[in-house]
């Protein structure tokens, strides 16, 4: 096995090995065993260290054997969590997700990795073979175990998990991992499993002929759930989650960029330089992280070039053609794109900000995309309407030739490399796609959502070019309907009215759109927490929300109102988004809505509003003098408050145990644009004790008590040891 450097590219197969707290001779004897399992292969080797007790061991093993150390904290244990982060860093054409308790046999995984190159569409999972109790010590000990020993003596582990899986990269990478939902134990790997198989590949065991995997021994997971009643719910959980969602892309949000974005959302346009903005900006603010902005200029004479250019953002990607027809450039788009999806945008419309999250989520590994409703708006003064849409099947389009709205696909970039645009029409070039597309067997799912705002204008195709729309859809049709025998024609007639998908409760939906409206047509509000991380983002915040105190518990709780921020324009939104900084967007009401552009603080909205005037730095200050305050008026006549600060804000600080005459600490982070400050607060009727023990925390600044002079010496003595103010 050749450890590769740490700036190397491509490597062979990268190997994961997810860790917490499971016994570091485990983890040698684990990456010890790859050498002579892999020979000859570069192997990059990461250890997924998800908040281990020691991890300065750990980080040693791994150093020692060549192996990267990927930390992680956390309090509890989530496998799908720990390859995934290993997932995103990885820099093999094959992933291994291993185990720590695993023993490889000489030459089985270059055997594995030979037969998964040999039949590129498909999968690996191993037959793992579980070692006896009295063979444990032997196994991690011993670095050329007698292999016949543990052929006779070990027995088949069963297949329910499949949590050794070899697979392309790229594969594991497009369905998003393992799901994040399914934390502890059990579920993840069969879950993986069968999305996987889901998008085509074909499921190969190994470990029968020489090639075996042998698992050390240890408690059985059936064993731990039936003591610990939260294992059972965990594996519960997951096993329902197995069973009932038949998704194939999980963790969308959560996502990061890759190698190679997950969907292309490709635009074409000429000459709508006025719209085209807005449009590329409802791109960049998806949730969906992994993403490319595509934009094909067929041939524009005015300034959609500039306009495409100051949007700063590297996922942005602007191709210009001579002036060739809309479907030439949509076919540009194809070739052009280099997302698994292609994400249909036209450059005057606007996608809701989960309309990616939306529709991958729906796709079931059968389908080869997904559609989703359009809400209709007039440009001039927003008003909104809809059409049903038929289901986006073979007996759904034959009635009237109608198919979902174009700005609302979603489709796997292979099918319209298959099924391209006619260049020979100028419009109606969609419809004539789906029904090519539904002819040649490809399926359609409808996620029964509004996704896109169409914008309703003058200068669009309906407007413009409105009879050869006509017709080119009804060519499309006539063709569609040709071969179909007059009863199937009759029965898809009959019930076309059951085809119909109409979005869910309509009425309750259309509000939640108008956010996402043009920023002519409406003024937003954005809830957010200031923090010094508002002046990365290069917003016009007014003095005032620099100065303002956000107020966080420790169990991330608002005390207190949020920042409001109102008239936020759609590249403050994209900017806020890129910059990761949590927010919630609202339409703002009419008294506010007087400001279209630009950003202004609204006043306090309630007693708990934090008073913010002045600097920022004194405002921090005295928003933590008015907290510790608020704790001193709660103090009973027998209580005492000790008050202190980590160094560093960011640090992890252990609250100390007390004994049952203290109440439970509680600590509070403040921020504005001067930075953050961490307070802690701990109430006592026990001041000897209180202060013995949180002595040993640094940063002890101030300690309070209602009934101070009946023991003041006492507390001056223990305040000058100490060091505090009392």
């Amino acid at each position: 096995m050749n450890i590769p450097t740490k700036d190397a590219d491509l490597v062979d197969v990268t190997v994961i090995i997810p860790f917490r707290n499971r016994g570091v001779s485990r983890l040698r004897r684990a990456i010890e065993s790859l050498a002579a399992a892999a020979p000859g292969l570069s192997v990059q080797v990461i250890v997924s260290d998800l908040g281990s007790d020691d991890p300065g061991t750990v980080r040693s093993v791994c150093e020692r054997s060549g192996a990267e150390w990927l930390r992680l904290e956390s309090d509890h244990w989530n496998k799908s969590v720990c390859i995934n982060r290993a997932l995103a860093v990885s820099r093999g054409e094959y992933v291994q997700v291993h185990d720590v308790d695993m023993i490889w046999t000489p030459g089985s995984l270059a055997a594995h990795l030979d037969q998964i190159k040999a039949h590129p569409k498909s999968f690996i999972n191993s037959q793992v073979w579980d070692l006896p109790e009295d063979l444990t010590e032997y196994a991690l000990t011993t670095a050329e175990p007698d292999w016949a020993l543990f052929r006779e003596k070990s027995v088949s582990h069963s297949r329910w998990g499949h949590g050794l899986v070899l697979a392309p990269r790229s594969a594991l990478l497009r369905i998003g991992g393992l799901d994040e939902r399914m934390h502890t134990y059990g579920g993840e790997d069969l879950d993986l499993t069968k999305r996987l198989k889901r998008t085509g590949l074909r499921q190969e065991w190994v470990g029968h002929r020489g090639d075996e995997l042998f698992h050390i021994w240890h408690d059985r997971i059936p064993s731990m759930a039936a003591k610990d009643s939260r294992v059972a719910a965990a594996i519960k959980k997951n096993r329902d989650l197995y069973y009932s969602d038949d998704s194939v892309i999980r963790n969308v949000p959560t996502s990061g960029q890759t190698d190679e974005p997950l969907v292309s959302v490709v635009i074409a346009t000429r000459n709508r330089s006025a719209y085209l903005a807005e449009s590329i900006y409802s791109a960049l603010y998806q949730t969906v992280r992994s993403l490319e902005v595509l934009v094909i200029d067929d041939g524009s004479t005015d300034d959609t070039e500039a306009v495409v250019r100051q949007i700063e953002d590297p996922r942005v990607r602007y191709v210009h053609q001579d002036a060739t027809g809309v479907a030439a450039a949509r076919n540009r788009g194809t070739k052009e794109a280099r997302g698994f999806y292609i994400a249909v945008l036209d450059d005057d419309d606007l996608m809701r900000p989960d309309r990616l999250e939306i529709q991958l989520g729906c796709l079931d590994g059968a389908a080869q995309g997904c559609v989703g409703n359009l809400l209709h708006f007039y440009d001039s003064d927003g008003q909104m309407y809809y059409f049903s849409d038929a289901r986006p099947t073979t007996a759904g389009a034959l009635p009237t030739g109608g198919f979902a709205g174009h700005p609302g696909w979603l489709v796997e970039k292979s099918l319209l490399e298959q099924i391209p645009y006619d260049e020979s029409l100028s419009s109606a070039i969609d419809n004539n796609v789906a029904l090519r597309a539904l002819r040649s067997g490809f399926r359609f799912r409808h996620c029964n959502q509004f996704v896109t705002l169409r914008r309703i204008h003058e200068k669009q195709v309906t407007m413009v070019d409105g009879q050869q729309q006509k017709l080119g859809a009804r060519l499309t049709h006539v063709w569609f309907q040709g071969g179909v025998d007059p009863q199937t024609m009759k029965h898809a007639q009959n019930n076309y009215s059951k085809t119909t998908e109409r979005p869910v409760d309509a009425v309750k939906t259309t509000p939640t759109m108008r956010p996402w409206l043009p920023d002519h047509l409406v003024t937003r509000t954005v809830q957010l927490r200031p923090s010094d991380m508002l002046k990365t983002i290069d917003l016009p915040l007014p003095h005032r929300a620099g100065s303002a105190v956000s107020i966080i518990s420790g169990t991330g709780e608002q005390v207190g109102s949020p920042l409001q921020v109102s008239g936020v324009t759609w590249p403050q939104l994209a900017a806020l988004r890129r910059k990761n900084v949590p927010h919630h967007v609202i339409e703002s009401d009419e008294e506010s809505s007087g400001i279209k552009r630009g950003l202004t603080v609204l006043p306090p909205t309630g007693e708990d509003e934090v008073e913010t005037g002045g600097e920022p730095l004194v405002a921090l200050s005295d928003a933590v003098e008015n907290l510790i305050q608020a704790e001193r008026d709660k103090l009973q006549p027998d209580e005492f408050l000790v008050c202190w600060e980590p160094a560093d804000p960011q640090d992890v600080v252990d609250e100390p145990e007390l004994s049952s005459s203290h109440r439970p600490a509680v600590s509070f982070s403040l921020s504005n644009s001067a930075g953050t400050r961490r307070i802690i607060l701990q109430r006592s009727a026990d001041f000897a004790d209180l202060v013995e023990t949180v002595g040993r925390a640094s940063g002890l600044i101030k300690a309070y008590s209602p009934t101070a002079k009946l023991h003041l010496p006492y507390i001056h003595r223990k305040a000058i040891e100490m060091g505090l103010t009392a």
